[in-house]
């Protein structure tokens, strides 16, 4: 069951990122579960909000949710940020997650050590915001059957994403 204090902190999240840096934001949006969460509550504050997502050989992603499509993950995505003006990304990173590394403040880390929901400087020198840092999986998918994000038959037949990776500094 999801605590209904951590939906609360989470959107405070998202709010907080949007406040300071307004049009500058988008969700990151790997098409797994942790996106679709984070996606759907930036929508729920800021509708219009973009989504990105780097396509990657061999990587399924949902893509109903309207998201831009970058294909080469460096190259383009750098481009796509300085043309669309984003610098501050939201993303579905939790501590529970499996033992991926991040950057975080310029530095290698595992998501378990990471020390608080914003980043100063993730991958590819963006901000970067977690608002759902502190959710377990449970409560992940609790959320997104409280809201119907997914069907329980999307649920059932899930498959996680393959999120790109290569890190760039």
């Amino acid at each position: 069951m999801l605590n209904l204090e951590k939906e609360k902190y989470a959107l405070w999240v998202i709010d907080t990122a949007l406040k300071k840096y307004g049009h500058k934001v988008f969700c990151g949006y790997s098409g797994g579960k942790d996106s679709k969460v984070v996606l759907h509550l930036a929508r729920s504050i800021e509708p219009n909000i973009i989504a990105v997502h780097s396509q990657h050989e061999n990587e399924k992603c949902d893509l109903k949710s309207g998201v831009v499509i970058v294909k080469s993950p460096k190259e383009n995505f750098k481009e796509l940020m300085k043309y669309a003006d984003l610098e501050v990304q939201l993303d579905g990173t939790n501590w529970f997650e499996d033992d991926k590394k991040v950057i975080y403040d310029k530095v290698e880390i595992e998501r378990k050590d990471i020390p608080h929901e914003y980043n100063p400087y993730g991958v590819f020198g963006l901000k970067v915001y977690y608002p759902i840092l502190s959710w377990k999986v449970d409560e992940v998918w609790a959320y997104i059957r409280k809201y119907k994000i997914m069907s329980e038959e999307e649920i059932k037949n899930y498959v996680p994403s393959h999120p790109y990776r290569e890190i760039y500094l």
